[in-house]
C-alpha cells in the first residue's frame, strides 16, 4: 500500500471576516463553512426541539408515568449509552418522576440491545415504562417481550433501522426512514437531550418556569457525542461546543471532573479531543472489560469523593483494557502484514475480517480500529461469544457504509448474519463460528463492490502546506480554539516537505525530531507518536521527508510552545526535495540532548543546573579557608574543605560540557561554511557525547539533599498476608539487590526473618556507594504486586503488598543523642545459612529505642560486638530520618504508616500477568517485567527525582 497526499481544496471566493486567522479561515473554507453564521455555535443556533420525529409522543407517554409509574432507563455499554443513560436519569428525577431507575446489559451475558432476556432482568423491578437509550431500533424481541408484560415500551436511539421497526409504544429516531429532522448524526445522549428538553418545555407550558434542567446537563452530551465518534454537523457542533463550555467553566456533573483530573487534562482550556482521548476510553472501559454500571454510577454521583473513587476504577479498568488491546493489536497486526505491504507475497482484500479464540470480545472494536487506520480498509474483528457463536464489531473507512454492506450481505446470504445494527462507520453483528470463513468471502466481495478500484482508501487528505511563517504557535492556539473537531469535520492537518535535523526514540515507539522546511533556515520541534511499528525504520538525521501533521500547543511548566505532531512521515515524491546529505545545523545537535542546552551553556546552567550559585559558594568557602582562624575549628575546616571539593568537582564538570558545546559550535560553522560533511558527521557524534554529560549532569542535580551522597539503609516487610506477602517481599529483596549490584553499590543482608512457609516477613541491608541514598530516597513506599499465585491451585490472581522504608547512614560528625536507659537490647542466635556457627551462639542483636518504637536487627557477624555496632548505626539512621521528617507531615505519616502496608500508601504497582508496571506518583510505566523485577529500577527513580516526589 503506497499513501499518496491529496490535498483538500478550500472554494474561491469565500469571505469569512477579517477577525480569523486566514490559516483557520482556509480550514473552515474547506470544510463548507459558508459564512460566519455557520460559525455560531450558541443554543439559538439548535435545530428546534420540536423538529424530531415522535417528540410529542414521547413526552406525552413519559408524561404518564411521571407519578405512580416506574421508569426504568435501559442504556447501551459504552460511551455514548452510559452519557445516555446519566443524563435521562438525571433529567427524569430533576423533573418530578416519583421512580427513576437503570439498568445496562452485561454485554458478556446479553448482548447488545433489548433482549429478551433483559426484559426478564428488567421485570425484576416491575417498571411500568421501560426507556431504551443509544439502542432498541432493532429490538424485536425484546420489546415484544416487554410489551407481553405489560411494559410500555420508549425507544431513542439513532442507529440505522432495519427494514421493519419494534413494536414499540413510541421510536424517537432521527434516522428512521421519512425523517426530515436537520441533523441524521445526533448521537444517541443528543436524542436523549431534544427528548429531555421537550419534555422541560411541556412541563414549563403546564406548571410554571423552573431551574433549567436540560441545558445543564450538555456536559454529559458533549462527552457522549465526542466519544461516539458521530459526524460533526453544524447542530453536534453546537452541543459539543455548549458542553465545552460548561466543563470549561466548572459546571459539570462530578464524575466528569473526576475523570479529567485522573486523565490530568484540565478543565480552563479543554478541546473536544481531551474528551476523545482522555475521559472517553476510561468510561469505555467499564462496559469493554467489566461492566458498564460502574460508569454510570460515576455520572451520576454528586460527591465528589465517591465520583473520584469511581474514576479511580474506571482508569484502573482503563489499564487493564490497554494491555489486553496491546496485545491483541500486535497479534492482529502481524496476521496482516502482508495485506498492509506491497510487493510479492502481498495479499488483496478489499475488506478484513480478523478472529482469535483468545481475544477478548470487549475489545474486539478497537483492535479493528486499529487495523483498519493501518491498512486503510473496512476490518470486522471476531471473538468468541460462546463455543458456537462469534460476535464481531466492525469499522469502516470513508465512502464504505458498514451497515449497509452488512444489510447487503444479509439480503444475499439470508441464513449468514443472526443479528446485525450500526452505522456508517461503525457495527456489530453475531454469526455462527462455523460461517466464519463464508462470512469473510462475504465480506471482501461487498466491500469490492463499495470501492472497486477506488484509489480514495490510500489517500491522505490534508489542508496543503502552510508558509513557514505560519507554522507559528499563534496558528496553533488559533486552530485549537476553532474546534470543535471530529468525524467529518477534521482537525486540519498540512503536509509539506521537511529535512529532519535530528531524530532520538523515546519509550521504544516514539519518535521526537526537530525538523526544517526545506531550506528555510528554521527548525521546529516534532513528535511522532507510535512510529515505530515492526519493521518501520527510525528517520535517519540528513534525510528529506514529506510530513503530514498537524499544529499542537505543548504546554509544560507554564510554558506554552509549539510542537508539530506527526501522522505520517513518507518518502519525497522523485524531485520534490534536493538529493544528498544537509549539513546539520547547531539546533538539531543540542536538541536531541534532554537538557536542552544552547551555545550559551553557562547562562543555562545558572537556572538549571544552580552553576551562578555553587561557583559563588565556591568563592566564599575558599576566602574561608584562606584565613588561619579557620583552623581553630578543625571539625569546621574539615566540613568546609569537603565541601570545597564537592562544588570544584561540579563546577569543574559544568565549565568542561559547556567548553565542549562552544567548541563544538565553533567547528559547526566552520564545516558549514567549507560544505565538510565529514565534520558534520563527527560534531553530530560530539553532540551524542555531551548529551550523555549533560544527562549524567541532571542526575547529580537531582542529588542535592544534604544525605544523599551518604550510604543507605534499606529495610523491607512484608504485609498483611501470609505467604503470598512474605514471597513479594523476597522478590523486592532480590530486585534492590540486583539493582544495586548492577550499579556497582556494595549491598550487604545484615538481618532477615525469614517467612513461615517461603519467602521473608522482613530483611535490612545497607547499600554502600556514591549517592546511595540519593538514589533510594524516593522508594519509601508500599509496593503492591498482582499476579496469578504460584502457592493457589486454583491459579487465581492474588494482591500483595510490601513496604520499603529508605534511611541514610550517618556520619560520626553528626550528633545523634542516644540515652541508654532509652534503649531495649536483647541477644538471640543468628538463623539461616552459616556452617557450625549458626545456632551456636547468641551473636545476633536487636535494638528497640522504646521513646519511638523503632527496631533494628542485625545478625550478619559472628562477631555480637559487631552486629551491636551495626545495629547502632542503623537506629542513628533511622533517629536521624524521623527528627528531619517531623519538619515534613507527609514523611512522618509515611514512616508513621510503616505497619499499614495497604492500599493508600503504595507508590507502585506491578502487575505481572499483564506485564505492567507503573508508579503512581510519576505515571511511569514498563512493560518489561522481568527486567524491573532484575533490577533495572533506574528509570522510575530518574522519574520520581526529577519531579521533586
Amino acid at each position: 500500500m503506497r499513501l499518496t497526499v491529496v490535498r483538500r481544496p478550500p472554494p474561491a471566493g469565500i469571505e469569512l471576516g477579517t477577525g480569523l486567522h486566514p490559516v483557520l479561515a482556509r480550514a473552515y473554507a474547506a470544510r463548507g463553512v459558508r459564512s460566519t453564521a455557520d460559525l455560531d455555535v450558541s443554543l439559538a443556533r439548535l435545530l428546534p426541539v420540536g423538529t424530531l420525529e415522535g417528540i410529542a409522543r414521547a413526552v406525552e407517554l413519559l408524561l404518564r408515568h411521571r407519578t405512580g409509574g416506574r421508569v426504568l432507563v435501559v442504556g447501551d455499554f459504552d460511551a455514548d449509552g452510559a452519557t445516555s443513560s446519566a443524563l435521562m436519569v438525571r433529567a427524569l428525577r430533576s423533573l418530578g418522576f416519583s421512580a427513576v431507575d437503570f439498568l445496562v446489559p452485561n454485554r458478556f451475558r446479553f448482548g447488545y440491545g433489548l433482549t429478551p432476556e433483559i426484559v426478564a432482568l428488567a421485570a425484576e423491578r416491575s417498571p411500568t415504562l421501560i426507556v431504551t437509550v443509544d439502542n432498541g431500533v432493532s429490538s424485536h424481541a425484546g420489546v415484544a417481550a416487554a410489551r407481553a408484560r405489560g411494559i410500555d415500551v420508549l425507544i431513542t436511539d439513532h442507529h440505522l433501522p432495519g427494514a421493519e421497526l419494534p413494536d414499540a409504544n413510541v421510536i424517537v429516531n432521527p434516522n428512521l426512514t421519512g425523517s426530515r429532522f436537520g441533523s441524521r448524526s445526533l448521537a444517541g445522549v443528543g436524542v436523549a437531550f431534544y427528548i429531555t428538553a421537550a419534555l422541560e418545555r411541556q412541563l414549563a407550558e403546564t406548571e410554571g418556569a423552573r431551574a433549567p434542567v436540560a441545558a445543564q446537563l450538555l456536559d454529559l452530551v458533549a462527552l457522549g457525542t465526542v466519544a461516539d465518534v458521530v459526524p460533526l454537523d453544524a447542530n453536534n457542533r453546537v452541543l459539543i461546543a455548549q458542553g465545552l463550555k460548561r466543563i470549561r467553566a466548572g459546571r459539570c456533573v462530578a464524575g466528569i471532573r473526576a475523570l479529567l483530573a485522573i486523565a490530568r487534562r484540565g478543565a480552563a482550556d479543554l478541546t473536544a479531543a481531551d474528551l476523545a482521548f482522555g475521559v472517553a476510553p476510561r468510561l469505555n472501559a467499564a462496559g469493554r472489560i467489566d461492566d458498564m454500571g460502574i460508569g454510570i454510577a460515576c455520572l451520576l454521583a454528586d460527591d465528589p469523593h465517591e465520583a473520584q473513587r469511581l474514576a479511580v476504577r474506571l482508569d484502573e479498568l482503563n489499564e487493564e483494557r490497554r494491555a489486553i488491546e496491546a496485545r491483541m493489536q500486535q497479534e492482529a497486526l502481524a496476521a496482516v502484514r502482508r495485506i498492509a505491504e506491497p510487493g510479492p507475497g502481498a495479499i488483496e482484500r478489499s475488506g478484513v475480517v480478523l478472529f482469535d479464540p483468545d481475544w477478548h470480545q470487549g475489545v474486539v472494536g478497537l483492535v479493528a480500529g486499529r487495523v483498519k487506520e493501518r491498512l486503510r480498509r473496512p476490518v470486522i474483528a471476531f471473538a468468541n461469544a460462546d463455543p458456537a457463536t462469534l460476535r464481531g464489531s466492525a469499522r469502516s473507512v470513508p465512502g464504505v457504509h458498514i451497515r449497509d454492506v452488512l444489510d447487503a450481505i444479509a439480503a444475499r446470504h439470508p441464513d449468514l448474519i443472526s443479528r446485525f445494527g450500526g452505522h456508517a462507520m461503525a457495527a456489530g453483528l453475531t454469526l455462527e463460528r462455523a460461517r466464519l470463513d463464508d462470512f469473510a468471502r462475504a465480506f471482501d466481495a461487498e466491500v469490492a463492490r463499495w470501492t472497486g478500484d477506488d484509489a480514495r482508501r490510500d489517500a491522505i487528505e490534508t489542508d496543503g502546506e502552510l508558509a513557514v511563517a505560519e507554522i507559528a504557535l499563534e496558528t496553533a492556539e488559533a486552530l485549537r480554539a476553532g474546534g470543535p473537531w471530529g468525524q467529518a469535520f477534521p482537525e486540519p492537518t498540512f503536509d509539506g516537505v521537511f529535512t529532519i535535523r535530528s531524530a532520538r526514540v523515546v519509550g521504544e515507539r516514539h519518535v521526537k525530531m526537530w525538523v526544517e522546511p526545506t531550506d528555510s533556515g528554521r527548525s521546529f520541534d516534532a513528535m511522532a507518536f507510535n512510529h515505530l511499528a515492526e519493521g518501520v525504520a527510525a528517520p535517519v538525521p540528513g534525510q528529506s521527508a514529506q510530513l503530514v501533521y498537524r499544529l499542537d500547543v505543548n504546554e509544560y511548566q507554564g510554558e506554552r510552545r509549539l510542537q508539530l505532531l506527526i501522522d505520517h512521515l513518507l518518502p519525497v515524491a522523485r524531485g520534490s526535495g534536493r538529493p544528498g546529505v544537509s549539513i546539520l545545523s547547531w539546533k538539531s545537535i543540542s536538541s536531541s540532548a534532554s537538557s536542552k542546552t544552547s551555545v550559551s551553556a553557562r547562562t543555562r546552567y545558572g537556572g538549571f543546573f544552580e552553576y551562578d550559585s555553587k561557583l559563588e559558594r565556591l568563592e566564599e568557602v575558599g576566602r574561608e579557608l584562606e584565613d588561619p582562624a579557620v583552623w581553630s575549628d578543625p571539625a569546621r575546616a574539615q566540613e568546609l574543605g569537603r565541601e570545597r571539593a564537592r562544588l570544584t568537582a561540579d563546577v569543574g564538570e559544568l565549565d568542561r560540557t559547556a567548553l565542549g558545546i562552544a567548541e563544538a559550535a565553533e567547528l559547526l560553522e566552520l564545516a558549514e561554511a567549507e560544505g565538510d560533511e565529514g565534520a558534520a558527521r563527527d560534531i553530530e557524534r560530539d553532540a551524542q557525547r555531551l548529551e550523555s554529560e549533560v544527562r549524567h549532569l541532571e542526575l547529580k542535580r537531582m542529588f542535592s539533599g544534604k544525605m544523599d551522597s551518604h550510604n543507605a539503609f534499606l529495610d523491607i516487610q512484608a504485609g498483611a498476608g501470609g505467604t503470598e506477602a512474605q514471597d513479594w517481599a523476597q522478590m523486592l529483596l532480590r530486585m534492590y539487590l540486583r539493582w544495586g549490584a548492577a550499579r556497582g553499590f556494595r549491598c550487604e543482608v545484615i538481618d532477615t526473618s525469614p517467612g513461615e512457609v517461603a519467602g521473608i516477613k522482613s530483611a535490612s541491608v545497607e547499600i554502600q556507594g556514591e549517592y546511595a541514598y540519593g538514589w533510594l530516597r524516593t522508594e519509601t513506599g508500599v509496593h503492591r504486586l498482582v499476579r496469578k499465585s504460584p502457592f493457589d491451585s486454583g491459579n487465581r490472581r492474588h494482591t500483595s503488598f510490601a513496604s520499603v522504608f529508605v534511611s541514610p547512614e550517618v556520619d560520626d560528625d553528626i550528633e545523634i543523642e542516644i540515652n541508654p536507659a532509652d534503649l531495649r537490647t536483647d541477644v538471640y542466635r543468628s538463623s539461616g545459612a552459616g556452617g557450625q556457627h549458626v545456632n551456636k551462639t547468641e551473636s545476633a542483636v536487636r535494638i528497640t529505642h522504646m521513646p519511638t518504637g523503632i527496631v533494628v536487627a542485625c545478625q550478619n557477624e559472628r562477631s555480637q560486638h559487631k552486629n551491636r555496632s551495626t545495629a547502632m548505626k542503623m537506629l542513628k539512621a533511622k533517629l536521624y530520618e524521623l527528627e528531619v521528617n517531623k519538619r515534613n507531615a507527609a514523611a512522618r505519616v509515611l514512616e508513621d504508616s510503616k505497619s499499614d502496608v495497604s492500599w493508600g500508601n503504595q507508590i507502585r504497582s506491578y502487575v505481572l500477568d499483564q506485564s505492567r508496571i507503573k508508579d503512581l506518583r510519576t505515571g511511569v510505566e514498563v512493560g518489561n517485567t522481568a527486567a524491573v523485577l532484575d533490577g533495572a529500577l533506574d528509570q522510575f527513580m530518574e522519574a520520581s527525582l526529577k519531579a521533586g516526589v
